[in-house]
């Protein structure tokens, strides 16, 4: 395939709408909008180039590092065989946004874009990651009131609603500029080289304004390693300069905001305990882990037989580190299939530092060097389950170096029926987030009415509301505890009490221990409302409510 008007067309789109804030409740996953855009978009672009491939009687190509990524994503499944019943639907859908990982790549690998496409694509993204730091700052002024991204506490979010997705986002774009900077282009227009030099002020000016150490770690970290393996002298001293002056901008600037001094102290205690737990996890289980999709439900019960609660970290769905995170639920099995899943990304870099030491090319080391920023992210939080433009970014970057890279000898070509499957796949997607990004909006409207109506739920087909399954099953029910209210009606509460013991089979929800502790004792379940009560004096003992099952 070229990259052609359409695909820049996309792409342009694709970046253009990740600006778009579309309110919400928080969370993660499918429970953002902009992952349910950054999907449909991975969806529309796995569907486009798999009608490309067949019209043009082409087929989809499979190289070495994608047979290892392949070959963990299909282990990486195994723990889903052996897990609880309640754990499986989470940990399958986990799972099946690593394998539509999958598929992205494999469809982006076939793109097979020149030097110059690519300089073009790296330019797109360094354009997405400028509108992004400039809006940051035009919202730190007076005139920036009308930019409807998050601010707490005076510290700007971004779309992302997270700092530190927002500062690897912009640590990614001081990569994207010292690529172009770096490696010039004869035909390199001007309008490309001012906006390469403008980045790397602006870029470091902004992180340091919203303090993210790992924002900006990776950016010192990605940037050493680009000065040294890339540019000539005297564009690597011009560039340490902007750089510098970026850094100093930034402190200067400090000054004249409301941000201040974050402290990290709490946030450190709290990360420290969460990967200290997490370790103990995968020492007590190296071998099966506690159960793919569990981890939220075993993480908290595990620190309550340690002595401890939720107390300094709140609940905790994640350990802020994707390898613990993958061995604490699936043991050695699922840590086989990361280690297949690295050594597969080691492959492309051992051929991209290959071609720069043989070939003196280099671009492909370069380029993979552009997504450490995200790569060094998933050591300290999990940013692809936050952010699907993160891992869509990723994927298309490295999928580009894999492409460029492999040896044309070692390339596997796939049936061609095989395109059909990921066009189908593709379509599915979309239809898919197209649903999950309809039912998220009706249901943050519903929330933020307090639940009082939730009519416009049943204007959507039961099987759109599946998109949002979990969060749709909430809302019913608190909906539910409200309308017993105005009822009476005792169904309602055994309704609420089979889902409730169900959900907290899964999660760890205050409120909603809160909730069925009052109806088991209104139904005078005394028994069940002890095990419970005694459960969330555990969980929560700063919670005043479970004041009496601290005491049996």
């Amino acid at each position: 395939m070229t990259f052609s008007r359409g695909l820049q067309l996309f792409f342009i789109i694709w970046i253009c709408g990740s600006l778009l804030y579309i309110p919400n409740t928080g969370g993660y996953g499918l429970n953002l909008p902009q992952n349910c855009f950054s999907w449909a978009m991975m969806g529309i672009l796995i569907l486009f180039v798999s009608i490309s491939v067949i019209r043009r009687k082409q087929c989809l190509i499979v190289t070495p590092a994608l047979c290892w990524f392949s070959a963990g994503i299909v282990i990486l499944a195994l723990p889903l065989l052996y897990t609880r019943p309640e754990w499986r639907l989470n940990g399958g859908l986990y799972w099946a946004g690593a394998a539509a990982g999958l598929l992205f790549y494999l469809c982006c690998a076939r793109l097979k874009l020149s030097k110059e496409h690519i300089r073009f694509l790296v330019l797109l993204w360094l354009s997405a990651c400028m509108v992004h730091a400039l809006l940051i700052l035009l919202q730190l002024t007076p005139a920036g009131g009308w930019i409807p991204w998050p601010v707490l506490s005076n510290r700007p979010y971004g779309v992302f609603q997270q700092v530190n997705l927002l500062a690897t986002f912009l640590s990614c774009g001081t990569a994207f500029a010292l690529f172009l900077f770096l490696l010039p282009d004869q035909r390199q227009s001007s309008i490309s080289w001012w906006i390469a030099v403008s980045a790397l002020f602006i870029m470091p000016c902004v992180l340091v304004l919203i303090q993210s150490r790992i924002g900006g770690l990776s950016a010192v970290i990605t940037a050493v390693i680009m000065l040294l393996s890339a540019g000539t002298r005297r564009r690597k001293y011009l560039a340490v300069i902007l750089l510098v002056t970026g850094v100093l901008a930034g402190w200067w600037l400090k000054n004249y905001t409301q941000i201040g001094v974050i402290s990290h102290l709490n946030s450190d205690n709290a990360r420290l305990e969460m990967l200290s737990s997490a370790w103990e996890m995968l020492k007590q289980r190296p071998l099966t882990g506690w159960g793919a999709g569990g981890f939220e439900y075993v993480f908290q019960m595990f620190r309550v037989w340690q002595g401890k609660s939720t107390e300094g970290t709140g609940v905790v769905i994640h350990p802020h580190n994707e390898i613990l995170f993958w061995g604490a639920e699936g043991g050695a099995v699922a840590l086989t299939g990361l280690a297949l899943i690295i050594t597969g990304g080691g492959l492309i870099i051992q051929r991209a530092w290959l071609a720069f030491r043989r070939e003196n090319n280099p671009l492909p080391l370069t380029l993979c060097l552009t997504i450490l920023p995200l790569l060094l992210h998933t050591q300290t939080e999990y940013p692809f389950g936050l952010s699907a433009l993160h891992f869509a970014l990723c994927l298309l970057l490295l999928s580009q170096v894999d492409s460029i890279t492999a040896l044309p000898a070692k390339i596997i070509r796939l049936p061609s029926f095989f395109s059909m499957i990921t066009a189908g796949a593709g379509a599915g997607i979309l239809c898919v987030m197209a649903g999950a990004l309809l039912t998220g909006i009706i249901l943050t409207g519903a929330e933020r009415r307090g639940m009082q109506d939730i009519r416009a739920l049943s204007s959507l087909p039961e099987f759109v509301l599946m998109t949002q399954y979990e969060r749709v099953e909430f809302d019913r029910h608190v909906h539910k505890l409200m309308q017993f209210n105005q009822t009476r009606d005792p169904q309602l509460l055994a309704d609420y009490r089979r889902w409730a013991e169900n959900y907290l089979k899964k999660h760890t929800d205050k409120n909603v221990y809160h909730s069925l502790i009052i109806i088991l004792q209104f139904q005078g379940e005394t028994e069940a409302g002890k095990y419970y009560l005694y459960q969330g004096a555990k969980l929560f003992p700063q919670d005043d409510f479970f004041s009496w099952g601290r005491k049996s």
